[in-house]
């Protein structure tokens, strides 16, 4: 696995748009 800037950031945006969705839907 690659851990770019770009990647890292993606990855990050991914987990809180999850995050943020589990506790709208919560």
């Amino acid at each position: 696995m690659a851990f770019n800037g770009a990647d890292v950031r993606d990855t990050a945006k991914t987990l809180k748009i999850g995050i943020n969705t589990v506790i709208c839907t919560s």
